[in-house]
Order: structure tokens, then sequence, then C-alpha cells
């Protein structure tokens, strides 16, 4: 007799912490572009560069192509292994980078964004 106990919820199985960690592995990833780019415009020296973005100070002139070259980098190893990863049913693995990399898709732009205003505020 079961005497109104509900049964305890099952424990995750490998496949879902497989998924789990491939999000995390993209989304730090993605972070990861980000604080890379942020130190290489700020040991940039500002005279060398010559204001190719219009008004924008000297480090967004590296911040940006930095960014934008990382994510380019991240996309193409994120899809060959996410796809890959699917294709050989890896145990969840490749699905959650490809998951991962399309949320920090979502989630890059603004954390940039927002590292790109402390960039402008420093110089």
């Amino acid at each position: 007799m079961d005497h109104g106990r509900t049964p305890a919820p099952p424990e995750a199985g490998p496949r879902s912490r497989r998924l789990r960690a491939g999000i995390a592995l993209a989304l730090g990833a993605h972070l990861a572009t980000i604080l890379v780019a942020w130190p290489l415009a700020l040991l940039y020296p500002k005279e060398a560069v010559d204001g190719g973005f219009g008004e924008h100070p000297a480090p967004l002139d590296v911040y940006l192509p930095a960014l934008i070259s990382g994510q380019a980098v991240l996309a193409t190893v994120a899809l060959g292994y996410g796809i890959a990863g699917a294709v050989r049913r890896n145990g969840g693995i490749g699905l959650g980078v490809l998951t991962g990399w399309v949320a920090g898709l979502l989630l890059c732009p603004g954390a940039a964004y927002f590292v790109g205003l402390t960039l402008v505020r420093i110089y």
C-alpha cells in the first residue's frame, strides 16, 4: 500500500548530464571569446589604430574584429562538432553543444555590448 506518498523523481541519466555539459561548454566558449577580445583591446596601443570605425575610441577598433573573429571560429567548431556528435549519437553532448551555441548567440550580443561600453568609458 502506498499510504499517500509520491515516488521520488527519477535521477538525471547520463544523457541529460552530457546534454547539460555540452550546453555549458558552448556557453563557456561564447564567454571566452568576449573575455579574450577585451584584454586584447585594452593592451593594444591607442596610437597604432587609425580609428577605422569612425568616432569610436581606438580599443573598439581592436575589440570588434577580435570578437567577430572569435565568434566565427566558435561557429565553425561548434557546428562541426555538434552536427558530427549528433549524427554519431555520442550521448547528447553534440546536441548540447548545438543548443548552447544557439543560446549563446542570443546572449552574447548583450554581454559584448556591455563590454564595449566599458571600453568606451575607460578611454
